[in-house]
Protein backbone atom coordinates (compact mmCIF):
# COMPACT_ATOMS: atom_id res chain seq x y z
CA UNK A 1 0.00 0.00 0.00
CA UNK A 2 1.32 3.43 -0.88
CA UNK A 3 0.20 6.95 -0.16
CA UNK A 4 0.87 9.08 -3.25
CA UNK A 5 1.41 12.81 -2.82
CA UNK A 6 0.92 14.84 -6.01
CA UNK A 7 2.63 18.23 -6.31
CA UNK A 8 0.68 20.15 -8.94
CA UNK A 9 -1.16 18.24 -11.67
CA UNK A 10 1.36 15.49 -12.42
CA UNK A 11 4.42 14.94 -10.18
CA UNK A 12 4.32 12.39 -7.41
CA UNK A 13 5.91 11.06 -4.22
CA UNK A 14 5.25 7.59 -2.79
CA UNK A 15 4.97 7.17 0.97
CA UNK A 16 4.90 3.75 2.63
CA UNK A 17 2.42 3.90 5.56
CA UNK A 18 3.31 2.34 8.87
CA UNK A 19 6.88 3.67 9.04
CA UNK A 20 7.87 6.94 10.71
CA UNK A 21 9.46 9.90 9.01
CA UNK A 22 11.57 12.50 10.79
CA UNK A 23 9.29 15.36 11.91
CA UNK A 24 11.31 17.98 10.02
CA UNK A 25 11.12 16.04 6.74
CA UNK A 26 7.40 15.50 7.20
CA UNK A 27 6.94 19.16 7.95
CA UNK A 28 8.70 20.15 4.73
CA UNK A 29 6.67 17.70 2.68
CA UNK A 30 3.33 18.88 4.04
CA UNK A 31 4.42 22.49 3.69
CA UNK A 32 5.21 21.90 0.05
CA UNK A 33 1.84 20.21 -0.45
CA UNK A 34 0.18 23.28 0.98
CA UNK A 35 2.24 25.69 -1.12
CA UNK A 36 1.49 23.86 -4.35
CA UNK A 37 -2.11 22.84 -3.77
CA UNK A 38 -1.13 19.19 -3.62
CA UNK A 39 -3.41 16.23 -4.10
CA UNK A 40 -3.18 13.31 -1.67
CA UNK A 41 -4.04 9.90 -3.06
CA UNK A 42 -4.34 6.79 -0.91
CA UNK A 43 -3.95 3.61 -2.97
CA UNK A 44 -5.17 0.32 -1.60
CA UNK A 45 -5.28 -2.96 -3.53
CA UNK A 46 -7.70 -2.33 -6.38
CA UNK A 47 -8.75 1.12 -5.11
CA UNK A 48 -7.58 4.73 -5.27
CA UNK A 49 -8.88 7.61 -3.14
CA UNK A 50 -8.17 11.29 -3.85
CA UNK A 51 -8.26 13.97 -1.17
CA UNK A 52 -8.37 17.62 -2.27
CA UNK A 53 -7.15 19.24 -5.48
CA UNK A 54 -8.16 18.09 -8.95
CA UNK A 55 -8.86 14.55 -10.06
CA UNK A 56 -6.81 15.28 -13.18
CA UNK A 57 -3.75 14.80 -10.97
CA UNK A 58 -4.23 11.08 -11.15
CA UNK A 59 -4.26 10.87 -14.93
CA UNK A 60 -1.34 9.13 -16.53
CA UNK A 61 -0.27 7.45 -13.28
CA UNK A 62 1.67 4.23 -13.58
CA UNK A 63 4.29 2.47 -11.53
CA UNK A 64 7.91 2.24 -12.59
CA UNK A 65 10.07 -0.64 -11.46
CA UNK A 66 13.83 -0.19 -11.26
CA UNK A 67 16.49 -2.71 -10.23
CA UNK A 68 20.01 -2.51 -8.80
CA UNK A 69 23.03 -3.48 -10.81
CA UNK A 70 26.75 -3.28 -10.33
CA UNK A 71 29.64 -3.79 -12.72
CA UNK A 72 28.63 -5.94 -15.69
CA UNK A 73 25.18 -6.69 -14.29
CA UNK A 74 26.25 -7.70 -10.76
CA UNK A 75 23.81 -6.70 -7.97
CA UNK A 76 24.65 -3.78 -5.71
CA UNK A 77 23.27 -2.63 -2.39
CA UNK A 78 19.83 -0.98 -2.67
CA UNK A 79 19.59 2.77 -2.33
CA UNK A 80 17.70 2.30 0.91
CA UNK A 81 14.95 0.02 2.22
CA UNK A 82 12.61 -0.89 -0.58
CA UNK A 83 13.11 -0.48 -4.28
CA UNK A 84 15.02 2.24 -6.06
CA UNK A 85 12.06 4.04 -7.55
CA UNK A 86 8.52 3.27 -6.41
CA UNK A 87 6.09 5.76 -7.85
CA UNK A 88 4.71 7.33 -10.95
CA UNK A 89 6.72 8.15 -14.03
CA UNK A 90 4.88 10.80 -15.95
CA UNK A 91 5.90 13.82 -18.02
CA UNK A 92 3.77 16.58 -16.55
CA UNK A 93 3.10 20.06 -17.78
CA UNK A 94 5.93 21.33 -15.57
CA UNK A 95 8.30 19.35 -17.77
CA UNK A 96 10.15 17.35 -15.12
CA UNK A 97 9.56 14.56 -12.62
CA UNK A 98 12.18 13.37 -10.15
CA UNK A 99 12.16 9.82 -8.87
CA UNK A 100 14.15 8.29 -6.05
CA UNK A 101 13.98 5.71 -3.28
CA UNK A 102 10.97 5.15 -1.03
CA UNK A 103 9.98 7.48 1.75
CA UNK A 104 10.73 5.96 5.12
CA UNK A 105 7.11 6.61 6.08
CA UNK A 106 4.74 9.31 7.32
CA UNK A 107 3.45 10.86 10.48
CA UNK A 108 0.13 12.67 10.66
CA UNK A 109 -0.48 15.13 7.82
CA UNK A 110 -1.78 17.89 10.05
CA UNK A 111 -0.73 21.04 11.86
CA UNK A 112 2.36 21.86 9.75
CA UNK A 113 1.13 23.11 6.39
CA UNK A 114 0.65 26.71 7.46
CA UNK A 115 4.36 27.32 8.11
CA UNK A 116 5.29 26.98 4.41
CA UNK A 117 8.47 25.61 2.90
CA UNK A 118 11.74 26.49 4.58
CA UNK A 119 13.63 29.14 2.65
CA UNK A 120 16.94 28.29 1.08
CA UNK A 121 16.56 24.50 1.15
CA UNK A 122 15.88 22.08 -1.70
CA UNK A 123 12.17 21.94 -0.86
CA UNK A 124 11.82 25.71 -1.17
CA UNK A 125 13.59 25.68 -4.50
CA UNK A 126 11.41 22.81 -5.66
CA UNK A 127 8.29 24.82 -4.83
CA UNK A 128 9.64 27.87 -6.61
CA UNK A 129 10.57 25.81 -9.68
CA UNK A 130 7.12 24.28 -9.90
CA UNK A 131 5.45 27.65 -9.67
CA UNK A 132 7.61 28.80 -12.58
CA UNK A 133 6.67 25.64 -14.52
CA UNK A 134 10.35 24.76 -14.83
CA UNK A 135 10.54 21.66 -12.67
CA UNK A 136 8.45 19.48 -10.43
CA UNK A 137 10.59 18.01 -7.68
CA UNK A 138 10.22 15.34 -5.04
CA UNK A 139 12.77 14.59 -2.31
CA UNK A 140 12.14 11.21 -0.74
CA UNK A 141 15.24 9.53 0.66
CA UNK A 142 14.69 7.05 3.51
CA UNK A 143 15.92 7.83 7.01
CA UNK A 144 17.95 4.61 7.11
CA UNK A 145 20.03 5.62 4.08
CA UNK A 146 23.60 4.33 4.51
CA UNK A 147 25.54 7.48 3.70
CA UNK A 148 28.81 5.83 4.75
CA UNK A 149 28.64 3.83 1.51
CA UNK A 150 28.11 6.88 -0.72
CA UNK A 151 31.19 8.08 -2.61
CA UNK A 152 31.94 11.80 -3.11
CA UNK A 153 32.76 11.01 -6.75
CA UNK A 154 29.58 11.17 -8.82
CA UNK A 155 28.52 10.38 -12.38
CA UNK A 156 25.75 12.00 -14.41
CA UNK A 157 24.07 11.47 -17.76
CA UNK A 158 21.40 13.52 -19.53
CA UNK A 159 19.95 12.25 -22.79
CA UNK A 160 16.83 11.05 -24.58
CA UNK A 161 15.49 7.57 -23.81
CA UNK A 162 13.62 5.10 -26.06
CA UNK A 163 10.19 6.09 -24.69
CA UNK A 164 7.83 8.28 -26.70
CA UNK A 165 5.73 10.91 -24.90
CA UNK A 166 3.40 13.12 -26.94
CA UNK A 167 5.25 12.21 -30.12
CA UNK A 168 8.71 13.01 -28.76
CA UNK A 169 11.33 11.05 -26.89
CA UNK A 170 11.40 11.37 -23.12
CA UNK A 171 14.59 12.86 -21.67
CA UNK A 172 16.18 11.73 -18.42
CA UNK A 173 18.90 12.93 -16.12
CA UNK A 174 20.52 10.06 -14.22
CA UNK A 175 22.87 10.66 -11.31
CA UNK A 176 24.77 8.07 -9.27
CA UNK A 177 27.76 8.01 -6.99
CA UNK A 178 30.57 5.73 -8.18
CA UNK A 179 29.43 3.01 -5.74
CA UNK A 180 25.91 3.13 -7.21
CA UNK A 181 24.38 3.61 -3.75
CA UNK A 182 22.98 7.14 -4.13
CA UNK A 183 21.00 7.15 -7.38
CA UNK A 184 18.51 9.67 -8.67
CA UNK A 185 16.37 10.00 -11.81
CA UNK A 186 14.84 13.11 -13.34
CA UNK A 187 12.49 12.83 -16.32
CA UNK A 188 12.10 15.85 -18.59
CA UNK A 189 10.23 17.04 -21.62
CA UNK A 190 12.56 17.69 -24.56
CA UNK A 191 11.47 21.34 -24.65
CA UNK A 192 12.69 21.79 -21.06
CA UNK A 193 16.20 20.42 -21.52
CA UNK A 194 18.75 23.21 -21.06
CA UNK A 195 21.65 24.07 -18.78
CA UNK A 196 19.45 26.17 -16.45
CA UNK A 197 16.93 23.38 -15.76
CA UNK A 198 19.66 20.74 -15.51
CA UNK A 199 21.53 22.96 -13.05
CA UNK A 200 18.43 23.38 -10.85
CA UNK A 201 17.90 19.63 -10.72
CA UNK A 202 21.54 18.96 -9.85
CA UNK A 203 21.45 21.59 -7.09
CA UNK A 204 18.54 19.79 -5.47
CA UNK A 205 20.34 16.47 -5.65
CA UNK A 206 23.54 18.03 -4.28
CA UNK A 207 21.78 19.50 -1.24
CA UNK A 208 19.65 16.43 -0.69
CA UNK A 209 22.73 14.24 -0.26
CA UNK A 210 24.58 14.18 3.05
CA UNK A 211 27.74 13.28 1.12
CA UNK A 212 28.68 16.23 -1.07
CA UNK A 213 30.35 15.63 -4.43
CA UNK A 214 34.02 16.49 -4.92
CA UNK A 215 34.22 15.10 -8.48
CA UNK A 216 31.50 14.69 -11.07
CA UNK A 217 31.95 12.91 -14.39
CA UNK A 218 29.86 12.58 -17.53
CA UNK A 219 30.62 10.50 -20.61
CA UNK A 220 28.30 11.69 -23.38
CA UNK A 221 30.14 13.90 -25.88
CA UNK A 222 27.06 15.58 -27.36
CA UNK A 223 26.01 16.78 -23.88
CA UNK A 224 29.46 18.06 -22.92
CA UNK A 225 28.69 21.77 -23.35
CA UNK A 226 25.34 21.73 -21.56
CA UNK A 227 26.54 19.71 -18.57
CA UNK A 228 29.77 21.69 -18.31
CA UNK A 229 27.85 24.98 -18.22
CA UNK A 230 25.33 23.66 -15.67
CA UNK A 231 28.01 22.29 -13.35
CA UNK A 232 30.27 25.33 -13.68
CA UNK A 233 27.32 27.57 -12.78
CA UNK A 234 26.76 25.53 -9.63
CA UNK A 235 30.43 25.76 -8.74
CA UNK A 236 30.51 29.52 -9.32
CA UNK A 237 27.24 30.34 -7.55
CA UNK A 238 27.59 28.07 -4.50
CA UNK A 239 30.81 28.66 -2.51
CA UNK A 240 30.64 25.22 -0.85
CA UNK A 241 31.19 23.64 -4.27
CA UNK A 242 34.04 25.94 -5.27
CA UNK A 243 36.47 22.99 -5.35
CA UNK A 244 34.16 20.69 -7.33
CA UNK A 245 36.03 19.05 -10.20
CA UNK A 246 34.01 18.74 -13.41
CA UNK A 247 35.49 15.86 -15.42
CA UNK A 248 34.25 15.02 -18.91
CA UNK A 249 35.34 11.38 -19.00
CA UNK A 250 34.56 7.95 -20.36
CA UNK A 251 35.12 6.66 -16.80
CA UNK A 252 31.46 6.56 -15.74
CA UNK A 253 31.40 2.83 -15.12
CA UNK A 254 28.63 2.42 -12.54
CA UNK A 255 26.27 4.85 -14.23
CA UNK A 256 26.78 3.04 -17.55
CA UNK A 257 25.90 -0.27 -15.88
CA UNK A 258 22.79 1.24 -14.32
CA UNK A 259 21.76 2.79 -17.65
CA UNK A 260 22.31 -0.56 -19.36
CA UNK A 261 20.04 -2.22 -16.83
CA UNK A 262 17.32 0.38 -17.36
CA UNK A 263 17.56 -0.11 -21.13
CA UNK A 264 17.06 -3.86 -20.69
CA UNK A 265 14.55 -4.00 -17.85
CA UNK A 266 12.90 -0.63 -17.21
CA UNK A 267 12.26 1.26 -20.44
CA UNK A 268 10.68 -1.74 -22.22
CA UNK A 269 7.99 -1.80 -19.48
CA UNK A 270 7.07 1.86 -20.06
CA UNK A 271 4.17 2.95 -22.20
CA UNK A 272 5.48 4.40 -25.45
CA UNK A 273 8.66 2.30 -25.50
CA UNK A 274 10.33 2.15 -28.91
CA UNK A 275 12.92 -0.60 -29.32
CA UNK A 276 16.45 0.42 -30.23
CA UNK A 277 17.83 -1.22 -33.35
CA UNK A 278 21.36 -2.31 -32.54
CA UNK A 279 24.09 -2.14 -35.13
CA UNK A 280 25.27 -5.49 -36.41
CA UNK A 281 28.92 -4.58 -36.08
CA UNK A 282 31.20 -1.68 -35.27
CA UNK A 283 34.33 -0.97 -37.25
CA UNK A 284 37.21 1.00 -35.80
CA UNK A 285 36.92 3.45 -38.70
CA UNK A 286 33.37 4.25 -37.53
CA UNK A 287 34.71 5.23 -34.13
CA UNK A 288 37.56 7.55 -35.09
CA UNK A 289 39.44 8.16 -38.31
CA UNK A 290 42.62 9.78 -36.95
CA UNK A 291 44.42 10.13 -33.65
CA UNK A 292 46.70 12.65 -31.99
CA UNK A 293 50.34 11.69 -31.57
CA UNK A 294 51.31 11.16 -27.94
CA UNK A 295 52.72 14.44 -26.54
CA UNK A 296 56.47 14.50 -25.95
CA UNK A 297 55.97 14.99 -22.23
CA UNK A 298 54.09 11.67 -22.10
CA UNK A 299 56.53 9.64 -24.18
CA UNK A 300 57.79 6.34 -22.80
CA UNK A 301 60.41 3.87 -23.94
CA UNK A 302 58.69 0.50 -23.99
CA UNK A 303 55.52 -1.32 -23.10
CA UNK A 304 54.68 -4.94 -22.34
CA UNK A 305 51.36 -6.74 -22.81
CA UNK A 306 50.79 -9.03 -19.85
CA UNK A 307 48.35 -10.24 -17.21
CA UNK A 308 47.88 -9.82 -13.47
CA UNK A 309 45.89 -11.92 -11.01
CA UNK A 310 42.70 -10.47 -9.59
CA UNK A 311 44.10 -11.02 -6.07
CA UNK A 312 47.08 -8.79 -6.91
CA UNK A 313 44.84 -6.04 -8.28
CA UNK A 314 42.70 -6.14 -5.15
CA UNK A 315 45.81 -5.97 -2.96
CA UNK A 316 47.15 -2.93 -4.85
CA UNK A 317 43.93 -0.90 -4.69
CA UNK A 318 44.61 2.38 -2.92
CA UNK A 319 48.38 1.82 -2.63
CA UNK A 320 49.44 3.49 -5.88
CA UNK A 321 48.71 6.65 -7.81
CA UNK A 322 46.01 6.01 -10.37
CA UNK A 323 42.28 5.28 -10.36
CA UNK A 324 40.88 1.76 -10.32
CA UNK A 325 37.37 0.97 -11.53
CA UNK A 326 35.30 -1.64 -9.63
CA UNK A 327 36.07 -5.25 -10.48
CA UNK A 328 33.08 -7.26 -11.71
CA UNK A 329 31.45 -9.24 -8.93
CA UNK A 330 32.22 -12.93 -8.89
CA UNK A 331 35.75 -12.73 -10.30
CA UNK A 332 37.97 -15.39 -8.74
CA UNK A 333 41.22 -14.30 -7.08
CA UNK A 334 43.19 -16.60 -9.37
CA UNK A 335 41.61 -15.22 -12.54
CA UNK A 336 43.99 -13.14 -14.65
CA UNK A 337 43.22 -9.71 -16.04
CA UNK A 338 45.07 -8.59 -19.15
CA UNK A 339 46.89 -5.26 -19.19
CA UNK A 340 49.72 -3.02 -20.38
CA UNK A 341 52.90 -2.29 -18.44
CA UNK A 342 54.50 1.02 -19.46
CA UNK A 343 58.27 1.25 -18.94
CA UNK A 344 59.93 4.66 -18.65
CA UNK A 345 63.04 6.09 -16.93
CA UNK A 346 60.82 9.06 -16.02
CA UNK A 347 58.04 6.92 -14.57
CA UNK A 348 57.36 9.22 -11.60
CA UNK A 349 56.99 12.24 -13.85
CA UNK A 350 54.74 10.29 -16.21
CA UNK A 351 52.50 9.08 -13.38
CA UNK A 352 52.20 12.59 -11.96
CA UNK A 353 51.11 13.87 -15.38
CA UNK A 354 48.58 11.07 -15.81
CA UNK A 355 47.27 11.70 -12.31
CA UNK A 356 45.76 14.96 -13.55
CA UNK A 357 44.33 13.24 -16.63
CA UNK A 358 41.36 10.91 -16.93
CA UNK A 359 43.14 7.74 -18.09
CA UNK A 360 40.39 5.66 -19.69
CA UNK A 361 42.35 2.76 -21.12
CA UNK A 362 44.55 1.34 -23.87
CA UNK A 363 43.26 -0.33 -27.03
CA UNK A 364 44.47 -1.68 -30.35
CA UNK A 365 43.09 -0.35 -33.64
CA UNK A 366 43.41 -3.48 -35.76
CA UNK A 367 42.45 -1.73 -39.01
CA UNK A 368 45.32 0.74 -38.75
CA UNK A 369 47.67 -1.38 -36.59
CA UNK A 370 47.97 1.34 -33.93
CA UNK A 371 48.15 1.19 -30.15
CA UNK A 372 46.02 3.91 -28.57
CA UNK A 373 45.73 5.65 -25.22
CA UNK A 374 42.28 7.08 -24.36
CA UNK A 375 42.09 10.12 -22.10
CA UNK A 376 39.07 12.11 -20.94
CA UNK A 377 35.85 12.16 -22.95
CA UNK A 378 37.20 12.50 -26.50
CA UNK A 379 41.01 12.48 -26.52
CA UNK A 380 42.89 9.55 -28.04
CA UNK A 381 46.66 9.41 -28.53
CA UNK A 382 48.51 7.01 -30.79
CA UNK A 383 51.72 5.78 -29.18
CA UNK A 384 52.88 3.12 -31.66
CA UNK A 385 52.31 1.73 -35.10
CA UNK A 386 52.61 -1.98 -34.39
CA UNK A 387 55.05 -3.96 -36.59
CA UNK A 388 53.49 -6.94 -38.44
CA UNK A 389 55.25 -9.53 -36.27
CA UNK A 390 53.60 -8.22 -33.08
CA UNK A 391 50.06 -7.65 -34.33
CA UNK A 392 48.85 -11.11 -33.34
CA UNK A 393 49.75 -10.38 -29.70
CA UNK A 394 47.83 -7.12 -29.86
CA UNK A 395 44.77 -8.94 -31.22
CA UNK A 396 45.00 -11.37 -28.28
CA UNK A 397 45.14 -8.37 -25.96
CA UNK A 398 41.89 -7.01 -27.42
CA UNK A 399 40.22 -10.41 -27.23
CA UNK A 400 41.25 -10.76 -23.58
CA UNK A 401 39.66 -7.40 -22.82
CA UNK A 402 36.40 -8.29 -24.54
CA UNK A 403 36.24 -11.68 -22.78
CA UNK A 404 36.26 -9.83 -19.46
CA UNK A 405 33.84 -7.07 -20.39
CA UNK A 406 36.48 -4.48 -21.26
CA UNK A 407 38.35 -4.71 -17.95
CA UNK A 408 42.13 -4.20 -18.25
CA UNK A 409 44.91 -2.49 -16.33
CA UNK A 410 47.58 0.07 -17.22
CA UNK A 411 50.68 0.09 -15.03
CA UNK A 412 53.76 2.34 -15.04
CA UNK A 413 57.18 1.15 -13.92
CA UNK A 414 60.69 2.59 -13.92
CA UNK A 415 62.98 0.92 -16.48
CA UNK A 416 65.81 0.94 -13.93
CA UNK A 417 63.95 -1.24 -11.45
CA UNK A 418 61.94 -3.23 -14.01
CA UNK A 419 62.58 -6.95 -13.62
CA UNK A 420 64.26 -6.51 -10.23
CA UNK A 421 61.82 -4.84 -7.83
CA UNK A 422 62.46 -4.64 -4.10
CA UNK A 423 61.13 -7.92 -2.62
CA UNK A 424 59.86 -5.96 0.39
CA UNK A 425 57.93 -3.51 -1.82
CA UNK A 426 54.23 -4.52 -1.76
CA UNK A 427 53.64 -2.58 -4.99
CA UNK A 428 56.03 -4.75 -7.00
CA UNK A 429 58.01 -1.73 -8.19
CA UNK A 430 55.02 -0.05 -9.86
CA UNK A 431 54.79 3.73 -9.73
CA UNK A 432 51.16 3.93 -10.83
CA UNK A 433 48.26 1.65 -11.69
CA UNK A 434 44.95 2.26 -13.44
CA UNK A 435 42.20 -0.35 -13.71
CA UNK A 436 40.12 0.59 -16.73
CA UNK A 437 36.98 -0.50 -18.57
CA UNK A 438 36.85 -0.05 -22.33
CA UNK A 439 33.50 1.40 -23.48
CA UNK A 440 34.53 2.08 -27.08
CA UNK A 441 31.86 -0.11 -28.67
CA UNK A 442 29.11 1.40 -26.50
CA UNK A 443 30.16 4.97 -27.34
CA UNK A 444 30.13 4.21 -31.07
CA UNK A 445 26.47 3.13 -31.08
Amino acid sequence: NFLHVFFGPQSIVSVAPGRLMAPLKMQRSVALCSALGAVLVCRLPGRAFLFGGSSSAAKGLRRQRSGHVGPRGAPVAPAGPGREAEGASVAGSAGLVLLGGCFAGARALAGTAAKGPRRGGPIARAAEAVKKKTASVTTDLPEEYDWAQVSPEWEVDCFSRPVMRDGKKMWELLLADENAVYRRVAQMKPTRVNSVVVGKVLKIFFEESQVKPTHIRFFRKVMKNMLTVALNNIRDSMPQYGELKVLPSRNCHMLRQWLGYREREVYPTMEGFSAITARKGIQQSMIQMSYDVLPTRMNFNKYILGAMKVSALRALRGKLLGKMCPLPAGMDDEEKVIGVLILSPKSKSLVNQWKSEEVCGVRYDSENAKMLLDLGIDTTHMFETVPPEYREECLKFEKGKKDQGGIHWVGVQDTITAGAPDPDDPTGGLEGLWLCMDHTDEDAV
